[in-house]
C-alpha cells in the first residue's frame, strides 16, 4: 500500500494547501508526500513539508489516517510552524515541473472556504472538514 504524509498547517483561520491544475482539472491538496522506501511517515512528513515549502517542521501531532478509493494511505499530522510564507523550494522537483499544463502553488485558504474546494482525495477534504469547521457551519 503506498502511504503518504500530509501536513495540516493552520495559520490566523487560513490553512495551507497546494492548488494544482494538472490534465485540464483544478484541484487541492494538502502539501506533503509519498513516504519512502525505509522512511517512517515521520521523516516523510519532516522532507516533504522541508522540499515542497522551505518549511522546517519543528512539531507536530498525527489526527487521522484514511484510505482512499486507490487504496493510497493518507497519513495526516497537524504541524506548528512559525513561518507565513509559504513558496515552493527553489529546488524542489515540483517547481522543476511546473509550467502552463502543471501548476502546484502553494496557498493559504480561508478556513470556511474550504467546504466548497475540490480537495483531493474526497476521505482528506471529509476529515480536514471535521477537524477543522464546527459541525454547525459545515452546511
Amino acid at each position: 500500500m503506498i502511504q503518504r504524509a500530509s501536513a495540516i498547517i493552520v495559520k490566523e483561520g487560513r490553512v495551507a494547501l497546494m492548488h494544482r491544475k494538472k490534465a485540464g482539472g483544478e484541484y487541492w491538496v494538502l502539501p506533503g508526500g509519498t513516504v519512502e522506501k525505509g522512511e517512517t511517515p515521520e521523516e516523510a512528513l519532516k522532507r516533504e513539508i522541508s522540499e515542497e515549502l522551505s518549511l522546517y517542521v519543528y512539531t507536530f501531532k498525527k489526527v487521522f489516517t484514511v484510505v482512499d478509493e486507490n487504496e493510497k494511505q493518507f497519513i495526516c499530522f497537524v504541524v506548528y510552524s512559525e513561518k507565513d510564507k509559504l513558496q515552493l523550494a527553489a529546488n524542489s522537483e515540483e517547481r522543476r515541473n511546473c509550467g502552463e499544463e502543471n501548476v502546484y502553488d502553494p496557498v493559504w485558504v480561508e478556513i470556511d472556504k474550504l467546504t466548497k474546494l475540490r480537495i483531493k482525495p474526497d476521505e482528506v477534504k471529509a476529515e480536514l472538514i471535521k477537524l477543522l469547521i464546527p459541525e454547525s457551519h459545515q452546511g
